[in-house]
């Protein structure tokens, strides 16, 4: 896996965690 993934992974997060209350628990599948 690339090292940016886990940077990706973060900003996705990150953003999720904005629009949803949990978005952080449905991400964590990644």
């Amino acid at each position: 896996m690339p090292k940016k993934s886990a940077k990706q992974l973060a900003a996705v997060r990150r953003e999720a965690a904005r629009r949803t209350t949990n978005g952080d628990a449905k991400f964590t599948e990644d």
